[in-house]
């Protein structure tokens, strides 16, 4: 992976991402397309984790701080697999 595989083609031509967008799209790509996984990530150990909804984490912590507690992802995630069987 380069730098170059992060950016998105305008009408006129190739334009760079944010920092924020291009982390969301590599926690998109590596969750296999799916935003469900991206926002149940169990992986907290990966330094873009804090960062994978593309917003600061302050940010989301205002707004959703659940989504910042490892605890509650996994519980949410046992639920999931759970309603999966």
């Amino acid at each position: 992976m380069n730098r170059n595989d992060y950016t998105e083609t305008a009408e006129n031509g190739s334009e760079r991402l944010t920092a924020g967008k291009s982390i969301r799209r590599a926690c998109i790509e590596c969750a296999g397309g799916l935003m469900i996984e991206v926002k149940l990530c169990p992986v907290e150990s990966c330094p873009l984790w804090q960062w994978r909804f593309g917003k600061r984490p302050e940010t989301v912590e205002k707004k959703n701080p659940e989504l910042l507690d490892a605890e509650y992802i996994r519980r949410e995630g046992e639920k999931r697999a759970q309603k999966g069987k």
